[in-house]
């Protein structure tokens, strides 16, 4: 596998009790934690992304049902909210 090297980037702020709590008591698969971080990782600097999920998948290497799914989980458990078209979505 291609080995990455990871540097320091933009800055994220993070209120650590509720990641606590989703890590506790979300109950997120693999995927769904890989999507939530990479959401978290990509988010202007108030919260929100515009993205579609063809760009998801592409970003991430899987197939767009794994993301579909993915987003669903997350958004079901009040992680992200999904604002906007189909097309052009807006996650927090």
């Amino acid at each position: 596998p291609k080995r990455h090297k990871f540097n320091n980037g933009g800055f994220l702020t993070v209120f650590q009790d509720p990641l606590v709590e989703i890590v506790k008591y979300g109950k997120l698969g693999r995927m769904e934690m890989t999507l939530l971080l990479y959401l978290m990782g990509t988010a202007s600097q108030d919260g929100s992304i515009i993205t579609d999920l063809e760009m998801l998948s592409d970003e991430l290497g899987y197939h767009k049902s794994y993301i579909s799914r993915a987003l669903k989980g997350l958004v079901e458990r009040n992680i992200v909210k999904t604002y906007g078209r189909e097309k052009s979505r807006v996650f927090l």
